[in-house]
């Protein structure tokens, strides 16, 4: 017997006709899945709500879908390695979306999930709804990986460029959807589009995609031919335990997920919450996602220069950050010459308003913006091409820099992959590190104020996040390449490690949402994964043993202790910050010359309370809220109000001390908010006050006795999000069943009459559920009279807008007078007096275009009706859409408010 070695064929090339083929199904079949996955919380919205428990089940349940979808798709896909079973999941994949179709109309023929108390509901109906369509959908990734792989060398790029097309796919349906589909169709077209979209690609998957000449072979032998068990032998550096692979993308992709919960918390605090900044964040975190799993498909095939690459990299992008840093420095320092003699202007004045906090900042804000909008449009460009010969210089330096370290590695031996792979993890802890100092640079210095809002959100998300999901996107084809053996178990081996990375994103979503940022915060929850990362590249390498990765280790981990001791010795005395699960909620003093606090819910400042005076309203839209609470009040004696949105408690409070025998019941979605009021701002425990801690929806809908209140109040904005749920047709049928005959509804929301569209939406929603001429549009401040210029400061500015809607017209002599006769009983008689003759002093009391509140006898009456005709030139041009659970695009409806808050 010759016991020559067997002779090493010629690599196998990629089958390119179908790895096209192939990824052209995945990316469509992803698009099709993501929309599915949008769609799923507007259909269930109307049985669980939209709380933060109806979106983490949601998501947990189809990452759950997916997982499961990996795990038993790679055996599937090792067993029966066809196009035909491609198009056999697709076909399997509608019957799944059809499925998403008919359950809510299943659940809307009967009440029988009421029964279910809403704790459980939630995840039940979520795993019901969502998990057929996502586990059937996420059977194809690794069967798709089969069907392109020619053999164990090229698993990392066809691996790569897989998940690459699965991610690209996700960000494209999150963009389409978020911008297009859902502001054009309904849910249920939605629906029906991602089932047509999966019936084509079964035909294509039949038609185009051609089967592995190999493929019926691969069974032979126990599922190992000659050539995989030679081709075996070129992965020296695989994992000698499967489960250290597992290990490593489950604590990557959980430290992914924890890290972009964790950015919408971050940008909340700067850009509010929003459309946009979700679809920002959602958008850069599955471009770095894409990009890296392409990437570390490349490094995994081809270690030799993957090092070098890496650290050519990384010196590059350091020594651009660091010129342009120094640039920056250099154009906002007092003490450079160039602030007075570049940008012309006294150095003095800029950096007065340069170096401030971003809380104070937002204390001289308009001060801050008249100096910003008067003087430096002109110097701005001056300013520009001082960062730009900054940059351009460290470009230079960069490229020099980064070749020569490219050159002196890529000439040394070729790296280990698995040093090449811990290199990578602490690359991902380093870059989550210093999205801390790109965040303090653009607040602190305010880089952004003056750029459209939209081009602000980008460029917050790709400066802050996009470093890090490229990093941890990298791993996974590494971690594949390093766990696959041979072809014939190449199915399995990646559905197994994708399913791992999904159940690690699971974790992440429910410890981020759940605990992490609620208990940590959100500096330390980023710093948290950072440190987690980092430490993984323990598992993967013997990081003592080689120097170079040693010296990164130890210098990511110094930045992680440096950045937990900062956070430990951050100043609170300017105020009170609690992180909760739904916003950074804030106390701060208004001024050191009184003591009025101000609260703020993440952008907005949403309550202003004294809590040493419960008398104090700040907001005129509050003193509206209560002078109905006295209309009340004069057709029974213990009025009944029903809040929607606790806030700062001010109303509430208000309400109660000043007419002990109402009752109040306040349906705050966030308890910690709830504990805030109480433990700084004054709120106690009133008889007549019930806070109930759920979503306003599902109380309304489901725990509200029909006609038990006379006032119902919705205060539940918070800067431009809006939640679709409570502004639906369906949502105002519940609220008019909760109310007594007669009863109010106050629908406050923040628009602008020029450019706003969501208050014309909303009135002519309510017209569907309440009489047309009983909807009527609430201020207390001036409009101007019909056909004022274009310019007009009221209609222009974005304000507090209440809407009254009622089974009843609106009698405003009727309210003023219950308002006087409440507060002023000497000037009550003087009214009785002077109606005694048959006139009635009232009419000719200038209400309802009164320049301030009317004030009377000491008496100041703030409700005033916005006269029709004031409307009529903006609803005749752009008439309001109906609103329902099947069609609310709210967040688009608020795109053109968003591009203009800042103009």
């Amino acid at each position: 017997m010759s016991s020559a070695p067997a002779p090493v064929s010629a690599p196998i090339p990629l089958p390119v006709g179908r790895l096209v083929g192939v990824g052209a199904i995945i990316f469509f079949a992803n698009a099709a899945l993501l929309v599915l996955q949008l769609v799923a919380g507007r259909l269930l919205s109307p049985y669980i709500g939209s709380s933060l428990e109806t979106w983490t089940s949601i998501i947990g349940v189809f990452l759950a879908g997916i997982a499961l979808g990996n795990a038993f798709g790679g055996r599937l896909a090792d067993r029966y390695p066809s196009p035909k079973t491609l198009a056999i999941l697709l076909g399997v994949g509608v019957v799944a979306a059809l499925w998403m179709l008919l359950f809510p109309q299943l659940l809307a023929s009967n009440g029988a999930y009421k029964s279910i108390p809403l704790g459980p509901r939630i995840p039940v109906l979520a795993a019901i709804l969502c998990l057929p369509a996502g586990f059937v959908l996420s059977l194809l990734t690794p069967l798709a990986i089969k069907l392109g792989l020619p053999d164990v060398a090229h698993t990392g790029r066809v691996a790569g460029l897989i998940f690459a097309l699965s991610t690209l796919g996700c960000l494209v349906g999150n963009y389409v959807t978020g911008f297009y589909l859902i502001p054009t169709f309904t849910v249920n077209a939605l629906v029906l589009f991602s089932a047509g979209a999966l019936v084509v690609l079964a035909m294509v998957a039949l038609v185009v995609v051609k089967p592995s000449p190999s493929a019926p072979d691969a069974a032979t032998n126990g599922g190992r031919t000659e050539a995989t068990d030679a081709s075996a032998g070129l992965n020296p550096h695989a994992f000698s335990d499967i489960r250290r692979a597992y290990l490593i993308v489950f604590l990557a992709s959980f430290c992914g997920m924890t890290l972009e919960l964790t950015a919408s918390r971050v940008l909340a605090q700067y850009l509010g919450v929003s459309l946009f900044t979700w679809t920002g964040i959602i958008g850069v975190m599955l471009a770095g996602t894409a990009l890296g799993n392409f990437t570390g498909g490349q490094f995994a095939d081809r270690p030799k220069n993957t090092l070098a690459w890496l650290a050519g990299a990384v010196t590059f992008l350091g020594t651009i950050a660091v010129a342009g840093v120094v640039a920056l420095v250099a154009a906002y320092d007092q003490d450079q010459p160039v602030v007075e003699h570049v940008l012309g202007i006294p150095a003095q004045n800029w950096a007065k308003y340069a170096p401030l906090s971003y809380e104070a900042f937002e204390e001289r804000g308009d001060e801050i913006r008249v100096f910003i909008r008067g003087e430096v449009p002109e110097l701005l460009p001056k300013l520009r091409i001082q960062l730009l010969a900054g940059v351009g210089i460290g470009v230079i330096l960069g490229a020099l820099l980064g070749y020569f370290v490219f050159g002196s590695l890529k000439r040394g031996s070729a790296p280990d992959p698995r040093s090449v792979l811990a290199a990578t993890l602490c690359a991902g802890g380093a870059a989550t590190v210093f999205l801390f100092v790109t965040m303090a640079l653009i607040s602190r210095y305010h880089l952004f104020e003056l750029w459209d809002p939209v081009v602000q959100v980008l460029v917050w998300t790709f400066s802050m996040f996009f470093l890090p999901m490229f990093a941890l996107g990298m791993v996974s084809p590494q971690v594949i390449r390093l766990a696959v053996p041979d072809v014939s178990q190449a199915g399995a081996v990646a559905g197994r490690v994708y399913a791992w990375s999904t159940v690690g994103a699971i974790v992440g979503t429910f410890a981020a949402g759940y605990v992490l940022l609620s208990a940590a915060g959100m500096n330390r929850t980023l710093l948290a994964a950072s440190f987690v990362v980092t430490v993984t590249s323990l598992i993967v390498a013997k990081v003592w043993n080689n120097n170079s990765l040693l010296y990164l280790f130890s210098i990511v981990l110094g930045g992680i202790v440096g950045g937990f001791i900062l956070t430990a010795r951050t100043n609170r005395d300017t105020g009170i910050m609690v992180e909760s699960n739904y916003y950074t909620i804030k106390v701060t003093r208004e001024s050191p010359f009184n003591t009025r606090l101000k609260l703020t819910l993440d952008h907005l400042v949403h309550s202003s309370v004294d809590p040493y005076d419960p008398g104090y309203l700040y907001y005129h839209h509050e003193h509206t809220q209560m002078e109905f609470l006295r209309l009340a009040r004069t057709q029974t004696a213990e009025p009944k109000a029903l809040v929607i949105g606790g806030g700062g408690y001010t109303f509430p409070r208000y309400a109660l001390e000043m007419m002990p025998e109402a009752h109040v019941d306040v349906v705050e979605i966030d308890p910690k908010v709830t504990q805030v009021a109480r433990d700084h701002l004054g709120l106690r425990d009133y008889p007549g006050l019930q806070a109930i801690h759920m979503d306003g929806r599902q109380f309304v809908s489901e725990k509200a006795a029909p006609g038990s209140y006379d006032l119902v109040i919705q205060d539940a904005v918070n800067d431009l999000s809006v939640p679709a749920h409570l502004m639906t047709k369906e949502y105002n049928d519940a609220v008019k069943v909760s109310l007594k005959p007669g009863g109010a509804y106050l629908l406050t929301i923040i628009d602008s009459i020029a450019y706003g569209k969501l208050w014309k939406a909303a009135m002519a929603t309510l017209t569907k559920t309440f009489p047309a001429e009983n909807i009527v549009l609430l201020t207390a401040e001036r409009p101007a009279p019909a056909g004022t210029a274009a310019g007009d400061s009221w209609d222009q500015t974005r304000r507090v807008l209440v809407i009254y809607a009622s089974d009843k017209p609106l009698d405003l002599d009727k309210l003023h007078g219950a308002v006087v006769d409440q507060l002023s009983p000497g000037f009550a008689a003087g009214l009785a007096v002077g109606t005694a003759g048959g006139a009635d002093i009232r009419a000719a009391l200038p209400i309802t275009l009164s320049a301030t509140p009317l004030a009377r006898d000491g008496v100041r009456i703030y409700t005033a009706e916005v006269p029709a005709a004031r409307l009529k030139p903006y609803t005749d041009r752009e008439p309001g859409v109906i609103l329902t659970d099947q069609f609310c695009p709210i967040d688009n409806l608020m795109a053109e408010v968003f591009r203009q808050r800042y103009k």
